[in-house]
């Protein structure tokens, strides 16, 4: 597992990449308030065990969560899209 950032415009995701044996990649994404951690690192378990069937996982925090740039509370729905460049 990594430590690992994207750049969308001016603001910068931030996440950790399992890295699994094939080129599938799982993207794990938290719930509202919440973060890559989650309670009791379920979500970093939950890579780990997809990682071990060997898919690549990333799990980060969205843009005003967590370590990720940006506020919450000028949280807006938007279209990201993430290429295999980008990861």
């Amino acid at each position: 597992m990594k430590y690992k950032e994207i750049k969308i415009q001016d603001k910068t995701i931030r996440g950790f990449l399992h890295e699994g044996k094939g080129h599938d990649i799982v993207c794990i994404i938290h719930g509202f308030m919440g973060n890559k951690a989650d309670h009791h690192f379920m979500l970093r378990t939950f890579g780990d065990d997809i990682c071990q069937e060997g898919f690549s996982v990333y799990r980060f925090d969205f843009l005003g969560s967590g370590d990720s740039d940006g506020s919450f509370l000028k949280k807006k729905v938007s279209r990201v899209k993430l290429s295999n460049a980008n990861i």
